[in-house]
């Protein structure tokens, strides 16, 4: 006996993957405090890009968060009021592919070299 319906959960999966290759640039421009973050993961035959959830955090734990929901697709991030760039902040992205599969990037202390932050980061097979 099931105590609950669970047809909705076959087909998900929800896990760490190596079957595509996740990857976003970012440009932090210190004088506007203003992040911008684009996608640029590859898939292979058979998935395709779902979503790209983006979570940037400072070192006071404030907290902003944003999705991607186009392939190549980029946001901006205000952090010109309650966040903290002085000390530097994290930036992690979740990429969703299109069979539910993810895999999680971070870049940590963006913003600290030369008061400056550019650059980009993948997860390559």
């Amino acid at each position: 006996m099931n105590p609950f319906e669970n047809k909705a959960l076959r087909t998900f999966c929800g896990c760490e993957t190596t079957d595509f290759n996740a990857a976003f640039e970012y440009t932090f421009n210190p004088s506007t405090k203003v992040l911008s973050v684009l996608d640029t993961s590859t898939f292979p035959a058979g998935q395709t890009f779902q979503a790209m959830n983006i979570w940037v955090i400072d070192s006071d734990g404030n907290e902003q968060s944003k999705k991607i929901a186009t392939s190549d697709g980029n946001t901006t991030f205000d952090l010109s009021e309650n966040f903290n760039t002085n000390e530097g902040f994290t930036i992690t992205a979740n990429v969703v592919s299109s069979t539910r599969k993810t895999i999680t990037l971070t870049v940590r202390r963006v913003g600290l070299a030369l008061n400056s932050g550019e650059g980009s980061i993948n997860q390559e097979n």
